[in-house]
């Protein structure tokens, strides 16, 4: 199974997303969802430079993408923001039509957050970005 975090800080603002693991390549499917949700997620990165101008930090390893970025000033943030929207949309969709080979869940990122605050974010998100 391929699960996918997306990092979202209390004021809604996506600042990045990791991806790791592998569809179960056995099952019928697996390996075309497994490239779905790899093309997304490096489309995403290259998006992020090519398009927003934002350089984000990846990290690569066998099996696994981390992608953060940290906050830049005016357009590119917000171009960088719907960038990572689209992403978290079509990683969601997958998750929602492959339950078995996808999950997509959100995580709150500020240090920061109290336990129940951050309890409360989780939840509210939940409904849009965490999947089976």
């Amino acid at each position: 199974m391929t699960q996918a975090v997306v990092y979202v800080t209390r004021r809604d603002r996506i600042t990045g997303y990791s991806v790791v693991g592998h569809a179960q390549s056995e099952n019928t499917g697996g390996d075309v969802i497994c490239a779905a949700v790899s093309a997304l997620a490096q489309s995403t990165v290259n998006s992020l430079a090519g398009v927003a101008g934002v350089t984000p930090h990846v990290l690569r390893k066998p099996g696994m993408l981390v992608v953060r970025i940290s906050k830049t000033s005016g357009m590119r943030w917000h171009d960088a923001q719907i960038i990572l929207r689209s992403c978290t949309l079509g990683l969601t969709r997958l998750a929602d039509q492959f339950p078995a080979f996808v999950r997509v869940r959100c995580k709150l990122d500020e240090p920061a957050a109290s336990g129940i605050n951050k309890r409360r974010k989780e939840a509210r998100y939940g409904g849009l970005h965490n999947r089976h």
